[in-house]
């Protein structure tokens, strides 16, 4: 039997942790430390799908003052840049 957990369920500490994944495989991307082996349509993908997380849980999370959202408004920049780029 499965338990489905709800948004309200999550803490902002939970999004937070999850969010800064997404934020460091962007920054890997970007940084080229996840280029090997991969197409330049995969690449995108991955940070488009990144960025679009990121970009949901910052609208959607009524964040404390013990997260540090800066870093993920800057890997969303960073991987809109690298986008436009790319």
């Amino acid at each position: 039997m499965e338990t489905e957990i709800s948004e309200d369920s999550i803490s902002p500490a939970q999004h937070y942790k999850s969010a800064l994944d997404s934020a460091g495989l962007i920054n890997r991307y970007v940084n080229q430390d996840l280029l090997e082996g991969q197409t330049l349509e995969e690449k995108r993908d991955a940070i488009t799908r990144n960025v679009g997380h990121l970009r949901i849980i910052l609208e959607r999370v009524d964040w404390t003052d013990a997260e540090d959202i800066s870093v993920l408004e800057d890997a969303v920049a960073a991987g809109d840049e690298w986008l436009a780029d790319n």
